[in-house]
């Protein structure tokens, strides 16, 4: 990819996350605590200076955006505060808004797929999310058989022996939301006059 530079990016990037990528001054202390930084095509400290040069086509487009576990053990060691998950996801958005293709498909469509799973049942339906995931990818052509075959069957498998993974999604009263002990529906006292908001899940790590 041709590298194209664009001037404000560093102030894009803090209007939409809160996080002033020009405060980075490249210790590198980031990038020593990611844990999936091997994954990553832009090591956190790289990401910070591609934002501070306004590499914004290299930044948007690239695997760090998306592979970003959100774990904040980068946040926790940077001197300066800053977080690179917030960044991350300010990025996302950006992203998926202006109709960019993420650069690893599997990432949103495992978030659109848990979201999904938690609506409808009220908790994480690990096996439809992993049917889902894997029958959306099959359809894009971007399922290798072979190591879903050797690999991703035989632990699902023993994920199930083990109790640990149930092929049919919960089903109880609690899942449900119907006013078992523990529930997230307000009493009466509590619903009047209340206003009732939506709230995004993120998996993380």
């Amino acid at each position: 990819m041709e590298i194209t530079y664009q001037k404000g990016f560093a102030q894009e990037v803090l209007d939409k996350s809160g996080v002033n990528a020009n405060l980075c001054y490249q210790c590198k202390q980031c990038t020593a605590a990611c844990p999936v930084v091997d994954h990553f095509d832009l090591a956190p400290h790289r990401l910070m200076r591609a934002i501070q040069l306004g590499q914004r086509d290299k930044v948007i487009n690239s695997r760090t955006v998306w592979l970003c576990a959100a774990c904040e053990a980068c946040s926790s060691r940077c001197p300066q505060g800053l977080s690179v998950p917030h960044i991350a996801d300010a990025l996302r958005i950006a992203a998926t808004q202006e109709g960019i293709q993420p650069a690893v498909p599997a990432i949103p469509i495992f978030y659109q797929a848990a979201l999904r799973g938690i609506k409808v049942f009220g908790r994480m339906y690990e096996a439809g999310l992993m049917g889902e995931l894997y029958g959306r990818l099959a359809l894009k052509g971007q399922v290798d058989y072979g190591d879903f075959a050797a690999k991703e069957i035989p632990l699902a498998l023993k994920m199930v022996k083990a109790g640990k993974l149930s092929p049919l999604p919960p089903l109880s009263k609690r899942a449900r939301h119907k006013g078992a002990k523990g529930s997230t529906e307000m009493s009466p006292e509590l619903a009047e006059g209340a206003e009732r908001i939506s709230v995004g899940y993120y998996p993380g790590c």
